[in-house]
């Protein structure tokens, strides 16, 4: 998945909790005061004996907070390259640990970021029994950390329930891949450290959640970018079975397929640009690797490992996305089947929140398309998919191009968004709603912010529904883009009401994620039982350019025949038809099916979904 602008801070790896802390909300073994007010108490005894001194929430006294909790033993040394070791007491029975400061945050590649990166970073924070909300963040699995994320505690802050936000290895430390690591390892296999890492942050949550008030029955799995890649891999993973009970995954990337063999293959030249390239043993390679000084290792991390906005738009190979490196692996351990197979052969059945954006790439505004007309937006299309199977430029001009065009930068946006992430959720869920005896709910967010939005102090303004715009929408993260630079965001009347309706997606399926009787309109299953309309008004509103006009028409089109054991629903959040634009959810019959089904005869299937 592409990397946030924001996601530039590095965090210790082993540990629970968001950014790097622990968060453990409510009245945790809590006394009254003098004043009748009742304050949580801060500390917190584990089952093992181990004593926890949290700290009061500065904005709410009702909140405690635990930072930096170890979840698995530091990652260095030996255990570099290693898959996680799982560390459920912080030390003996009679151990205290003082979890008020930030643990370290994990080594990336990012621009920026605080002095405090270490591989020393497996520490969590954790919010109050309550349901779990088990945070992951994104960044490519490059970057990223819980301070890349502001406004993650409104949650805790404002509702009844827990966040546990853990940290977990990223790029080389995380993903690399080789045979000459497999050797040492217990699984047999090398690669997905970091999806081991969030294992392992699990099974604490298993060992240790209830202390802290938190209920290890009720855990939900949210994550946003690559941390809704991560999600989509533990679907697949069977150590995971058990440790978690719904899933929230925004804006993942759905192609998880590369195999082991050609994971290792593509992580060759990282190795072969390092010191340790001429070991003559795997044992002695291995060794090298472990005992290299890890910004060396940083310094050797290709620029293929790097994939921004541009290198996940269609149009760079008429094969797909075959030039970017794959960092997680189908390895047949940790992730056992590719994401395909493992949703339509479930190995976790839990209830499943798929969503996508229209137009994710706008989180990244390109600076030359804004200045494109509508013919030079018809060039680039002839120009760029010239070398494609027939018939692709002629479809791409329709369906992006045609009458319903409204601006080259929305077009461009929208056909990226629609063949990397928006026909990907939709194929992927259509095979898991088939398969899994949970629900799921495939969501697409169309509602754009009310006034451009400033996510960095020099980028240009996001003016369309981008990539993130849900989270900081559901989290009301309004000074998400101060922390970078830019400015706060002037949340207008619909922004609220946007804001209103996916908390409360979000809410009503963390607080009860087994209910067959959600009262969110977005929690309409995937695949209906006996059919759904599309809407009063037979048609998607708001601007819509020929991407979502083509949605629009197949959703009226065929709602006649919703019923049909082909037809599926597509839960959108977007503006009103009328001229309030107020933001509401539709529940669209068979949304994008015509358009999808067009592309993927001209080639774009699978090759051309994000990763990473």
């Amino acid at each position: 998945m592409m990397r946030l602008v924001a996601a530039v801070v590095a965090v210790m790896c082993l540990a629970l909790g968001v950014g790097g802390h622990t968060f453990v909300e409510g009245r945790v073994a809590g006394q009254s005061t003098a004043t009748g007010d009742y304050h949580p108490q801060p500390n917190v005894t584990l089952p093992c004996g181990a004593l926890v001194i949290g700290e009061r929430d500065a904005k709410n006294s009702s909140l405690v907070v635990f930072r930096g909790i170890p979840f698995a033993e530091p990652p260095v040394d030996k255990l570099r390259f290693m898959p996680a070791a799982v560390k459920t007491c912080p030390g003996s029975s009679t151990s205290v640990l003082n979890a008020t400061k930030d643990p370290n945050t994990c080594y990336q590649s990012a621009p920026l970021g605080p002095d405090h990166v270490s591989e020393d970073c497996l520490y969590l924070n954790k919010k109050r029994l309550k349901p779990i909300a088990f945070w992951i963040y994104g960044g490519s699995n490059v970057g990223g950390s819980l301070d890349a994320y502001p406004g993650l505690d409104n949650l805790p802050r404002q509702e009844d329930l827990c966040v546990i936000a853990p940290n977990y290895r990223l790029t080389v430390f995380g993903f690399l891949a080789s045979p000459a690591l497999a050797e040492a390892d217990p699984r047999g296999v090398s690669g997905n450290y970091g999806i081991t890492d969030l294992i392992a942050a699990l099974k604490w949550v298993q060992h240790n959640a209830a202390a802290f008030g938190c209920d290890p029955d009720s855990v939900t799995l949210y994550g946003q970018s690559s941390g809704g890649t991560n999600i989509m891999a533990l679907l697949s993973s069977p150590p995971a079975k058990g440790l978690f009970h719904a899933a929230i995954s925004l804006s993942p990337s759905l192609n998880i397929t590369q195999d082991l063999v050609t994971t290792e293959r593509s992580h060759a030249p990282l190795i072969n640009s390092t010191k340790c390239h001429s070991e003559p043993t795997h044992a002695a390679l291995a060794k090298c690797l472990r005992a290299l000084p890890a910004k060396e290792l940083m310094r050797a991390v290709p620029r293929a490992w790097l994939a921004g906005t541009a290198d996940l738009r269609p149009g760079r190979d008429p094969r797909g996305l075959t030039s970017l490196v794959g960092l997680l692996a189908v390895d047949g351990v940790t992730i056992a089947n590719s994401l395909r197979e493992a949703l339509a052969t479930p190995i976790i059945d839990v209830p499943l929140y798929l969503s996508t954006m229209r137009d994710e790439e706008d989180v990244q505004p390109n600076v030359t398309i804004t200045l494109w007309t509508r013919d030079r937006f018809h060039k680039y299309i002839r120009d760029t998919f010239a070398a494609y199977p027939a018939g692709t430029e002629d479809l791409l001009l329709q369906l992006f191009g045609g009458p319903n065009f409204v601006t080259a930068p929305q077009a461009y946006y929208d056909m990226g968004s629609v063949i990397g992430v928006n026909c990907a959720a939709i194929s992927l869920g259509r095979v898991a709603a088939k398969a899994f005896a949970s629900p799921v709910y495939v969501v697409e967010v169309d509602l754009p912010p009310v006034h451009p939005v400033a996510l960095t102090a020099l980028a240009l303004e996001s003016r369309y529904p981008f990539h993130i715009w849900d989270w900081i929408l559901a989290q009301r993260s309004w000074d998400f883009g101060k922390s970078l630079g830019g400015r706060s965001i002037d949340a207008g009347a619909r922004d609220l009401q946007g804001s209103q309706l996916l908390r409360a997606a979000f809410l009503d399926l963390i607080g009860d994620s087994t209910s067959t009787n959600h009262t969110s309109p977005a929690l309409k299953p995937f695949l209906p039982s006996g059919g759904r309309s599309g809407g009063s008004d037979g048609h998607l509103g708001g601007g819509l350019n020929g991407g979502d006009a083509a949605g629009s028409t197949e959703q009226s089109s065929s709602s006649s025949s919703s019923s049909s054991s082909s037809s599926f629903v597509v839960n959108v959040l977007q503006e009103s038809g009328s001229s309030s634009k107020e933001a509401v959810w539709l529940a669209a019959a068979d949304f994008r099916k015509a358009m999808c089904e067009r592309l993927h005869a001209v080639g774009f299937d699978d090759r051309f979904y994000w990763i990473n």
